[in-house]
């Protein structure tokens, strides 16, 4: 069966007069994570959100299929765990202004563009009346509150995100059946917020939401963000990319078709796909690899990866696309990107081992010398009194004698000798001249 004979919803030529093609970088997602990652924000901060950004973009214009022919559809969910006042809703804002805009500027009578494009209440009940009524739509959660509402209805949030009809759901106002809905998802959250999410429990057996989002894990930075921007040339593109994406998906949601077109792999990428999917539930299976214990969000990565792909080759190309294969490189993006949030999970998984005693020790060793440096400006200690006076750490001299080798192993300090005696030279960013013996 040719698969890429699918009835297209509405003629090409509405399709393009209402989205106002420009022809556009090639590799326009991949410039922007460079050009924002370039600017000091970790990259996962921006490929975890754009990702999510250019599939509330595409969702609504095609499914892409299996290489045996099986449709699903494209996009895929964000989640991003990174710290307070990290600068996740700059990021954010910069990606979504282009969205913002096509919204402010939708006419009275595109009421998917004005008001169905992002959903505002997100209680159950109210976003399966959302998505019975718009079918296209997006989820944007910056703060962990605005979950909650959906913490104990995971399931039928899953469904929506699988695209599969929810039927004769019942709520307070009845019943409603949603047919065919497509539905994106990004959530920022805090480590403890992430910690606290009963709608991300990784538990084997449950629902499995996590398992349908992309994950990035980032750390503080020290640059200031004041002066992030993404660059004109690029902030042009990504606009006139999202009016054209966002124009044509407000076409198909006035039509409500039956079925979106069906994006094809080429040869080269349907071989890829079936490859590293052999690959990577080979690896989760075995139980000796690190994977073992996340094989329910590995053996998925396929996917995901084929999801994504079919936003990223719409998002880089534009509506033309619709009849084009995704391709080899296309497929390749994808499959780096999910790698990437397979090691973020990985990553939110770890709990470190707790000190041993010798470490705790060699840690309020060391805390005791740099005190003490910070005061004296001396950075030798005599080994012999640093046992005799041991108390004064809130330590031993046996305790403090298992610390040492600790604090010398960790590059802390080192032993030298000064005629006859022993010292301990503690490492300091900077080492003015003193005597070398401590006179207590």
């Amino acid at each position: 069966m040719d698969h890429t004979q699918v009835p297209f919803t509405g003629p090409p030529e509405e399709i393009r007069a209402a989205s106002g093609i420009t022809v556009l970088e090639p590799i326009l997602f991949g410039a922007i994570v460079t050009a924002l990652a370039g600017a000091g924000i970790p990259p996962g901060a921006v490929w975890v959100q754009l990702c999510a950004v250019i599939s509330l973009l595409t969702q609504g214009l095609a499914d892409i299929c299996w290489p045996n022919g099986q449709r699903v559809p494209i996009g895929a969910n964000g989640l991003l765990v990174a710290p307070s006042s990290f600068g996740k809703s700059l990021i954010y804002k910069l990606l979504m202004a282009a969205v913002e805009k096509v919204i402010a500027e939708a006419p009275d009578d595109d009421a998917f563009l004005s008001s169905g494009l992002l959903v505002e209440d997100i209680t159950p009940a109210a976003l399966i009346a959302h998505v019975a009524l718009h079918r296209f739509a997006g989820i944007c959660a910056q703060d962990a509150g605005t979950l909650a509402p959906l913490h104990d209805a995971a399931s039928a949030l899953a469904q929506i995100l699988d695209g599969s009809t929810l039927r004769k759901t019942r709520f307070n106002t009845g019943h409603v059946r949603v047919v065919d809905p497509r539905l994106t998802v990004l959530a920022l959250l805090q480590r403890s917020e992430y910690d606290k999410a009963k709608m991300f429990s990784a538990r084997s057996g449950g629902v499995g939401l996590r398992n349908r989002f992309l994950m990035a894990v980032t750390t503080d930075t020290t640059r200031p963000l004041h002066g992030v921007v993404l660059p004109a040339h690029l902030n042009y593109a990504h606009a006139q990319r999202t009016r054209e994406l966002l124009r044509a998906t407000s076409v198909n949601a006035k039509i409500k078709p039956k079925s979106l077109p069906a994006l094809e792999l080429s040869k080269d990428a349907r071989a890829f796909l079936v490859y590293v999917d052999e690959e990577l539930r080979g690896h989760s299976r075995d139980h000796l690899s690190p994977l073992a214990a996340h094989v329910e969000y590995v053996s998925r990565h396929a996917e995901r990866v084929l999801k994504l792909a079919g936003s990223l080759h719409l998002y880089n190309r534009g509506i033309p696309a619709l009849t084009e294969p995704v391709s080899l490189d296309t497929l390749r993006t994808a499959d780096d990107i999910d790698r990437r949030s397979i090691q973020a999970v990985q990553q939110l998984a770890y709990t470190p081992p707790s000190p041993t005693q010798e470490e705790q020790d060699a840690a309020q060793l060391l805390d005791g010398l740099h005190r003490f440096y910070a005061a004296y400006g001396n950075p030798y200690f005599e080994l012999a009194k640093l046992r005799r006076y041991a108390a004064g750490f809130g330590l031993t001299p046996t305790r403090v004698t298992k610390a040492l080798p600790l604090v010398i192993r960790w590059g802390a300090a080192q032993i030298v000798t000064s005629g006859k005696t022993d010292l301990l030279q503690l490492w300091v960013p900077t080492l003015p001249w003193q005597a070398p013996v401590i006179r207590w």
